[in-house]
This record gives structure tokens, sequence and C-alpha cells, in this order.
């Protein structure tokens, strides 16, 4: 029970004045007894000096001992009587006091109980309210970071058009959604040409404003505007791909011909900074089509056929066909629905994947891995469905989630105080063709996160880097200034050139897993990976393996001197709060993990 201040000490007081009032009547019926006693004797002398007057009493015996005791026996019964209220009437007195003590009490621990009741119920409101407010604050983060984003890319787009003169793909598939109409109508037909130049001087170059590839795409634009009639309409569908919509051309035989004069036109030799460069073309060709429903079909049948011509031979061009139709409605299908899923953002997500020091198991990163919990396919990996969103001009903008969910999650694991790890992010050819636009798209993700630039980390893989251009890789380079760390992925999955190793000045090169995964048991595979660990070592450069599974396979990377390593052995792609779990712990047992590995 709760006490309230000063009720004991009030309550011992009143019981200290109650004895106090005791011993004083106890005193003073002490004193009215002696009084008593005397009175009597006097009394008693008094009535013996009247027995022997003349008063004619001298038969009455009176004995002075008994009417004594008498007067002593009243006196005594008067006393106790009076103690015997004075004892009733403290009692009583003591009672109510004790009573009143115990309501104020049960009214005092009411009043606490309900003032903490109060502030718990206040405390959880308040609690509910501040994460209320996190969450929309974070939604308002990747809203004011999706706006940035596109006021970016729209940027971008004006700063191609002011340079070109072409338009974007938007304005593309309205042109041949208008054509398309009509088509249907009973007017002309129509055919759509997607164009592929293969060399290093790409129109991609001169869309991310660079000045020494800047010139080439003006000369391609009016080389081919040249050639083209004033109904024809040119775009610049994605960074390495030009589009022609080309009205009343309904035949193959014209559509050929257009098709030759197209490559003629863009591609052959011409000179670059006083280097003479051969530069090749591909064309897909796609005819108009009752049976085709929208304009983002026909263009899909342009690139399905335009793949088929880079497959075949340099210089070409392909006609779509039905028997590419299969493929092709379910790419223009998946094309679509992968334009609803990025509009609405919420079906992509992230795995984490830690990346551990090999020495003493502590987790120095983790690898963010991008899914799409597709509502009807299930969960999709990247390899199907990164390939089509970069061919649809879409990877950009999937870049853009990632780094941004990425740095949210890592500042918020920051913020809840669990170890301070690097988060990498892969970055795509279509960010890497424009690397200047890349800085500034990373640079406001991290300003709206709030994260660190040291702890965020951009890897860029191998095959992008052998087709970057000198230009590119410099703007690349720009990055790590400003804190932004970089590694060279996946080396030794494509054609290696080490030369990389030199010029793009890397924090961190990865090893593909399809070389770890066989140093075991392949010679080759085994002396390309030492001899790339030897060279990071020498070169400052640290070393992190991919896809390690086996004991054996940590083993020989340790022996080699490799840092840092990531694979099953150590953990799978983890979700956010698993991720988390991990991270709170801040080492991976690996002797542990080896032996569940083998019992596995």
């Amino acid at each position: 029970m709760r006490t309230i201040p000063g009720v004991e000490e009030s309550g011992m007081g009143r019981t200290q004045l109650s004895f106090r009032l005791f011993a004083a009547l106890l005193a003073i019926a002490m004193i009215a007894t002696a009084a008593g006693g005397v009175f009597l004797v006097l009394l008693q002398q008094h009535i013996d000096a009247f027995k022997a007057g003349a008063l004619g009493l001298g038969d009455a015996v009176w004995q002075r001992e008994q009417l004594l005791i008498i007067g002593l026996a009243c006196t005594f019964a008067l006393v106790v009587l009076v103690l015997a209220w004075s004892w009733f009437a403290t009692y009583r007195a003591e009672r109510d006091w004790r009573h009143k003590q115990l309501r104020l009490a049960a009214a005092f621990h009411e009043f606490a109980s309900e003032v903490e009741g109060r502030a718990a119920a206040r405390t959880s409101e308040l609690a509910e309210a501040n994460a209320t407010l996190r969450e929309e604050t974070q939604a308002l983060m990747r809203e004011v970071a999706r706006r940035k984003a596109a006021e970016a890319e729209a940027r971008r787009q004006s700063r191609n058009r002011a340079l070109t003169g072409l338009v974007d793909r938007s304005t593309f598939l309205d042109a041949i959604e208008q054509a398309l109409a009509r088509s249907q109508g009973g007017d002309q037909g129509f055919a759509v040409f997607v164009l592929a130049l293969d060399d290093a001087n790409k129109v991609v170059n001169a869309a991310a404003g660079q000045t020494a590839d800047g010139a080439q795409l003006p000369e391609v634009a009016r080389r081919l505007q040249a050639t083209l009639r004033t109904t024809d309409l040119l775009a610049i569908l994605d960074p390495n791909r030009i589009g022609v919509v080309a009205a009343g051309i309904d035949d193959p035989g014209n559509a050929v011909i257009m098709a030759d004069t197209l490559i003629a036109t863009a591609g052959g030799s011409r000179s670059t900074g006083g280097d003479e460069t051969e530069t090749g073309v591909n064309v897909g060709i796609a005819l108009s089509d009752s049976a085709v429903a929208d304009g983002e079909a026909v263009l899909a049948n342009a690139e399905v056929a335009l793949k088929q011509a880079m497959s075949s031979a340099r210089d070409a061009y392909c006609f779509f066909t039905e028997t590419m139709s299969v493929g092709a409605r379910d790419r223009v299908a998946l094309i679509g629905e992968l334009r609803e899923a990025i509009a609405s953002s919420k079906q992509f997500f992230l795995l984490y994947q830690p990346q551990v020091e090999i020495g003493s198991g502590k987790i120095v990163g983790l690898e963010a891995l991008l899914r799409w919990d597709h509502p009807l396919r299930g969960v999709l990996s990247p390899a199907r469905f990164v390939p089509i969103a970069e061919s649809a001009g879409l990877m950009a903008a999937l870049d853009r989630w990632a780094w941004r969910e990425a740095s949210l999650q890592s500042k918020a694991w920051l913020d809840a105080g669990l170890p301070a790890v690097v988060t990498s992010v892969n970055v795509t050819a279509a960010y890497v063709a424009r690397a200047r636009q890349l800085g500034e798209d990373v640079a406001a993700v991290l300003a709206t996160s709030g994260l660190p630039p040291s702890h965020f980390e951009i890897e860029v893989s191998e095959h992008v880097l052998m087709q970057a251009t000198e230009a590119q890789m410099d703007a690349l380079a720009q990055l790590r200034p400003k804190g932004i760390r970089l590694a060279i992925d996946d080396l030794g999955a494509g054609s290696s050139s080490f030369r990389h190793l030199r010029q793009y000045a890397a924090d961190r090169v990865t090893i593909a897993q399809e070389l770890v995964r066989t140093i075991d048991f392949d010679p080759v595979s085994a002396a390309m990976v030492r001899s790339t660990i030897g060279l990071c070592r020498d070169l400052g450069i640290v070393t992190s393996a991919k896809g390690v599974s086996t004991a054996a396979q940590l083993e020989m990377l340790r022996s080699w001197g490799c840092r840092e390593a990531q694979g099953f052995l150590f953990a799978k792609p983890l979700a956010a709060d698993d991720a988390a779990s991990l991270l709170s712990h801040g080492v991976i047992d690996i002797s542990e993990r080896i032996a569940a590995t083998a019992a596995a």
C-alpha cells in the first residue's frame, strides 16, 4: 500500500497525545483518591465529636475502619470508571484516526493508479503518433526523391532534345499510337524501325552530356534527318537505341530500302577526336498490323526483331514475324506490368546478403539485391526482368528505386544503433551511360535519406565497364571525392581487362561467382582468382569473393589473401528484418556455419 507523507508521523503524534492524556487522568485519579481518604478521616473526626456531644446519639456505633473502607471503595470505583471512559475515548479516537488514514491512503492509491494509467495511455498514443509520423516522413522522403529523379530525367531529356532535336520514348509511343489509329481507320500503313549502334561512341554518350562524344549525336541525327521525310519521326528510345516511325511504308520491299538507307547513313566510319571509328548498325523492323492492340506492342515487335538482327550479323536488319509473336506478346505484357509496378513502387523489394571479413567473421557490408514480387508470376529474379527493363528504357527508374530504398533502410539501421556497415547497390548500363547524371541522382538519394556517403557503395559490373568510354570512366571516378565508395563487380565474369583496375579507382573488387564456385576443381579458375587477389593486394584494393558455398573454397581464398567473401556458406539473401537481426550480432561464426553446411 502507498503511504502518504506525514500520515504515519501524525498517527504516532496522536497516539503519544492519547497516552499523555491517559497518564494525566491517572494522576488526577490518584490525587482524588488521596483527597477522598483525607476527607473521610476528617469526616470521621467530626462524627466522633458529634457522638461525644449532647445529641443523644451515643447509642450509634460507628466504626472508623468500616467507613474508611467504604469511602476508599467508592473512590476507587469512581477512578476506575473515569479511567475506563478515558481509555474508551482514547481507543475510539485512535480507531477513527486509523480509519481516516486508511481511507486517505486508499484514495491516494486510486488517484496514483489513475494518473499512472493516464500517463501510460498517453505514452502509448505518443509512440503510435511518432511511428505514424516516421512512416509519413519516410513516405514523403521517398516521394521527394522520386520527384527529384523525375525532374532530373526531364532535364536530361530536355538536354537531349536541345542537343539533337529528337523526341523521347514517350513522345515516340504517342506517334506510333496515332499512326496505328490512322492505319486501323483505313488510312495508309506505317513501319517502325529500331536502330542499335555497336561502337563505343553510342548515342548514349551524348545523352549523358559528355563533351567528347556529345558531338557525335548531332552528327548522327543530322545525317538521319537529311535522309528522312518530314512525316517521319526520330526519337531516342534508350541510351543506345534510336527509333524511327515512317508513314506510308506498309510493304516489306519499301521497308528494306529504308533499312538499308538507315544503316548506310548512321553507320560507316567517321573521325572522333582524331581517331577513325567504325560504327556498326543493326535494325529491327515492325510493319503495321491491324491485329496489334497498341503502340507499345508495335515497338516491342520491332525490338524483338532487332535482337534477332543483332544475333545474326553486323549491319543487318530483321523483320518481325509471327513465329516471334508468342515471345513478343509475353514481352509486351511484361513491359506493361513492369511500368505499372514501377509507378506503384509496391511490388519491388530488396534482399540483403552479408559480406564477411574472412579472418574474423565480422560483417563489413550488405549487398542490396532487387526482387519483383509479381502478383501473378510470383517472385522474379533480376535475370527475368532486368534485360526487358533495360531494353524498354525502364532500368534507370528501377536503379533509383533500389538506391532510395537501400539508403533509407541503411539509415534506419544506423538510427537503431546497429553496427555501421557499407550497403552496396548495383548500377546498370543505363546509368553508366550517363555517368554525370549518376552522380547527381546518387547525391540526391543520400541527401534525402540522410545516409553518410561513406556507408554507400556503387557496384559497376566488369561487363558494363568494358563498354564504357573514357569520359564515362572519368565521370564515375568523380564519385569518390564525394565520399561514395566504388566497386568493380563480378570481375572475371566476362572478357576481363585489368586495365580497369588502373583507370577505375575502385575501393573494392568482387570476384565473379562463376570463377569462385570452380576454384576447388578447376586449375584455370583457381589461377585466375589467385592472380586477381595478388594483383589487387599489390594495388591496395580490397578483394571480395562472391558465391562462396564450401569450406574448401573458403580455405583456398583465405590462403591466397582474399579479405572478404559473400555466399550461401555465410548467409543467403535476407529480408530487412532478418538482416537487422544478423547485424545486431555483428559477427558470423564461420566454423558454426561450416558445420551446419556440412550437416546439411
